[in-house]
């Protein structure tokens, strides 16, 4: 689980970092938000990505919050939470 939050936020920063779209890019997938339930006893129960994806002009194509279980799904991409 800790090893699917780390990979969330090296993509996060990744977006962040990316100046400019590699050749033949169509769209964008941008993280939003990111969050994490814990139990009562501190345990990670489930983590939370809210992403979306872009156009070129910015106009957003879909919209989900993924969880494990509950992949974002676009076209043939299916991206896991």
């Amino acid at each position: 689980c800790l090893l699917l939050a780390a990979c969330c936020l090296l993509l996060a920063a990744c977006c962040l970092l990316l100046l400019q779209l590699p050749d033949g890019a169509r769209a964008v997938l941008k993280v939003n938000d990111f969050a994490i339930d814990t139990r009562p006893n501190g345990s990670v129960a489930q983590f939370y990505s809210d992403l979306s994806l872009a156009d070129l002009e910015g106009n957003e194509l879909l919209r989900k919050r993924i969880s494990v279980n509950d992949p974002f799904r676009y076209c043939f991409w299916r991206i896991g939470g």
